[in-house]
């Protein structure tokens, strides 16, 4: 599969307030692929940032398929 990416989501509270940050591991190569499959699970607003690549050891540990993603 290679390698994936490693993005943190950053959006605030519901009630307003503190920022939220949370971070994914993403089963695609492809930065841009990432944040599109993350926008589609996160909120609007969210400020969206690839942080860099996570091994494809790691991918295969976490049992992820391409395109899945998990909350680190």
């Amino acid at each position: 599969m290679g390698y994936g990416r490693l993005v943190r989501v950053t959006a605030e509270s519901p009630g307003g307030g503190d920022l939220q940050p949370a971070v994914y591991v993403v089963a695609v190569e492809d930065p841009a692929k990432a944040i599109e499959i993350l926008r589609a699970e996160v909120h609007v607003n969210a400020k969206i940032e690839v942080l860099g690549r996570v091994s494809e050891e790691l991918l295969n540990a976490l049992k992820l398929a391409p395109g899945q993603l998990v909350r680190a």
